[in-house]
C-alpha cells in the first residue's frame, strides 16, 4: 500500500502479472475504505518480479519499474504484446500511465534496479543489471545506467557488457566516497566492483 495521489491516504496497488492467455495483465489501483477502483492500467506483456516502487527521478510523484516476461500467448494491449519483453516504468497516480518502456535486447533475462549517484558527473540515476536466466550462447549480462534528470524518451544509456553468468547483484558505497558502486557474483563465484561507468 502506497499513497500515489497525495491525498494523505494510502492506496493498494496489484499486478497481475500472469503468463495466461486471456487474462487481465497491468497494474490496478484501489481505495482502501470503499474498496473502489481508481485506476488501472492493462498490459500486454506478462509482468515479472521484482517490482520496485518508488520516485525514481525524485519528482514527488511514485513511480514502479519492472521487467516483463515474454509468454508467445498472442496477448496485445497498451502498446505492448508478450512476444517481446519489456523494461517499464509505469508513474502511479489515480489511474497509472506507462511513462516509459523500452525493449529487453536479450531474451530469458531478469534485472535488478538501483537508484542513487554513480558518477561523478551526474545527478540521481538509475541502473539496471541484466542477469540472464536461461544459458544462452553470448553468456552475457549488461549494466545500463540512465540518468534521471534527462527525459528517458530522449537518451541513450551508457551500456556496460559483463562476461559470464551473473547470479546475484547488489549497490552500496562500501569505500565511502559518496558514491554508490555495483557489486556482481557470477556462477564462477567471482565478485566484481562496478563504479563510474
Amino acid at each position: 500500500m502506497i499513497d500515489v495521489n497525495n491525498d494523505q491516504e494510502k492506496e493498494l496497488v496489484s499486478i497481475v502479472g500472469s503468463t495466461f492467455a486471456g487474462l487481465p495483465r497491468g497494474v490496478f489501483v484501489h481505495d482502501v475504505t470503499t474498496g473502489h477502483k481508481l485506476g488501472s492500467l492493462i498490459l500486454g506483456a506478462p509482468i515479472l518480479n521484482p517490482v520496485y516502487i518508488e520516485d525514481l527521478d525524485q519528482d514527488g510523484k511514485t513511480e514502479m519499474i519492472f521487467a516483463s516476461g515474454i509468454s508467445n500467448h498472442g496477448a496485445e494491449a497498451g502498446g505492448l504484446n508478450d512476444g517481446e519483453g519489456y523494461l517499464l516504468i509505469i508513474e502511479l497516480a489515480g489511474n497509472p500511465v506507462l511513462e516509459w518502456w523500452k525493449p529487453v535486447d536479450v531474451p530469458n533475462t531478469r534485472f535488478r534496479a538501483y537508484t542513487g549517484r554513480f558518477t561523478d558527473n551526474r545527478g540521481y540515476e538509475l541502473v539496471t543489471v541484466t542477469i540472464q536466466s536461461r544459458s544462452t550462447k553470448s553468456h552475457n549480462s549488461q549494466l545500463r545506467s540512465y540518468d534521471l534528470g534527462r527525459p528517458f524518451a530522449n537518451q541513450t544509456p551508457s551500456v556496460v557488457t559483463i562476461p559470464g553468468i551473473l547470479i546475484l547483484s547488489t549497490a552500496g558505497d562500501l569505500d565511502g566516497d559518496g558514491l554508490q558502486e555495483i557489486y556482481t557474483l557470477s556462477n564462477q563465484g567471482e565478485i566484481v566492483r562496478h563504479e563510474r561507468f
